[in-house]
């Protein structure tokens, strides 16, 4: 593995992560959503997405980031236009997130929800919490 000196220094100086990926990797597409948790998703060549996972793990903030998943399929030019989600590579805010993924085919909102399990964010339990009564606090 890389040292941490390694990772520093390969670190792209004074661009932000999002134009890094956005300028970097123009074949992907997908988002970045700032806020806890903060989530990439990333779609495109599967050699692309690889060397995307590697250089993310250069920046500091992302040196702990749990990978939820990685597909690969084999698609026609054609067939790529209609599979892709996402048009460009957009930044949200990651309270954003369930209404973003609310509108996607329900194909694809599966997948990307699956990636909220755990988290603040996750639908099962936000769920939960709505339905919990409201605390009383004694005085």
């Amino acid at each position: 593995g890389l040292a941490v000196s390694d990772k520093i220094r390969n670190t792209p100086k004074r661009q932000s992560f999002f134009n890094f990926i956005r300028g970097g990797f123009p074949e992907v597409s997908g988002l970045l959503s700032f806020g806890k948790p903060a989530l990439l998703i990333a779609e495109g060549p599967l050699s692309e997405v690889q060397r995307l996972i590697v250089e993310v793990r250069k920046f500091p903030w992302w040196w702990d980031a749990q990978q939820k998943m990685l597909g690969a399929a084999r698609l026609t030019d054609e067939a790529e236009a209609t599979w892709r989600v996402f048009k460009d590579f957009a930044k949200v805010k990651t309270e954003e997130l369930p209404a973003i993924f609310a509108k996607l085919p329900p194909e694809h909102a599966a997948k990307f929800e699956a990636a909220l399990v755990g988290t603040p964010l996750d639908p099962k339990r936000r769920a939960a919490a709505q339905q919990r009564p409201a605390r009383r606090v004694k005085r």
